[in-house]
């Protein structure tokens, strides 16, 4: 292990400071290890000792883990993106699936059997076509989850360390998944899962993914916490719709309510992500229509409007793709056209997906 790295995890597991801690006092150092050591004994913070961060490496060696550092490159690409993503995670299984993307599966732990039969099948239907299913090996909807995709890729996060498994029933569920999938966690290995850790799980579950699929939700549980880091990080919401009396899917119906996508099938979630996917492409097709337009110049309500439906399509898209496609265009200017070619039926507004040409 790099001496730099291991100063930084004796930082990080230092009581008093925290991940945004870490981060500041980063930009504050540049990066140097040694000079963070200095500022923090200048302030008189203590610094965990040398001999049990290697204790603790130790542990993690003998089980056969990897300690991964933001900077490096196996590091998870949509996680290192996040707001707070975790400095260090100690990882178990295999490491070539974090090179794929991922989509999570999360729900209530006192799950229906129906729920969980459905959540199994998508889980299957979604690792078919190269997804790692992310989930929080928690009982009900998140241990489904995770028996659908096993043989194709499936990540389990943990609240605690990387050796505890919660709930002590997935033991077997928790060795498949390291034969055959990943074991991540951020915290120090032994630590023993409580109620504070679960929360700060559940923005690694969301950031590791492209879309968060949730089934049997309360209005007061784990997985709306999720999907509130789903909404800051920019992910895709779908939801699976239950009984409208049943308070487990409270939650999920005001989801809904509030745009998340309604999912029927998998296939519902690779039609949005697949979407998601052209993007690029349709900027690049763009290029040839922008290419005059000077930049942060004024354009005519006339250009705007030939502009954007010539970019538009069937399907949706992103207002900010569209704003990055032809230069000079102001946010208000876009939304007044927009605004005046849904009044005329010329396009469909869509619910956090942008918009799209009526065909």
């Amino acid at each position: 292990m790099q001496q730099d790295h291991l100063i930084f995890l004796r930082i990080l597991r230092s009581p008093k400071i925290g991940v945004r801690t870490f981060y500041k006092l980063m930009d504050l150092c540049r990066g140097d290890a040694y000079h963070c050591l200095d500022l923090l004994a200048e302030k008189g913070i203590a610094v965990v000792t040398e001999h049990s961060i290697l204790k603790e490496l130790e542990k993690l060696q003998k089980i056969k883990g990897t300690l991964l550092f933001y900077q490096d490159d196996m590091y998870p690409a949509a996680l290192k993106n996040i707001q707070d993503a975790p400095p260090f995670l100690m990882m178990l299984g295999n490491k070539n699936l974090l090179k794929k993307k991922s989509i999570a599966i999360i729900g209530a732990r006192n799950a229906s059997m129906a729920g969980k039969r459905f959540v199994e099948k998508v889980s299957y239907h979604l690792s078919n076509a190269h997804y790692n299913i992310v989930s929080g090996l928690a009982r009900g909807i998140d241990g489904a989850a995770h028996k659908g995709a096993i043989n194709k890729g499936t990540i389990a996060v943990l609240a605690g360390g990387i050796d505890q498994v919660y709930p002590s029933e997935h033991q077997k569920l928790y060795e498949e998944i390291v034969e055959k999938g990943i074991v991540l966690s951020e915290m120090p290995m032994g630590l023993p899962p409580t109620a504070g850790l679960f929360p700060r799980r559940n923005r690694i579950v969301s950031g590791l993914s492209d879309a968060i699929i949730i089934s049997e939700a309360a209005f007061q549980s784990g997985s709306m916490i999720t999907a509130e880091y789903a909404l800051e990080q920019g992910r895709e919401i779908f939801v699976i719709p239950g009984h409208p009396s049943d308070p487990r899917s409270a939650g999920g119906h005001k989801l809904i309510q509030d745009g998340a996508n309604l999912l029927h099938t998998a296939d519902d979630v690779l039609t949005v992500l697949n979407v998601a996917k052209l993007r690029p492409i349709i900027l690049k097709e763009a290029e040839h229509i922008t290419t005059n337009i000077p930049k942060n110049q004024p354009i005519s309500d006339c250009v705007i409007r030939e502009k954007l439906l010539t970019l538009l399509s069937a399907n949706p898209t992103n207002l900010e793709d569209i704003l990055n496609a032809i230069p000079g265009l102001k946010p208000h200017e876009l939304m007044i056209e927009i605004t005046n070619l849904e009044l005329e039926g010329l396009i469909i507004r869509h619910d956090h997906q942008g918009i799209s040409k009526k065909m």
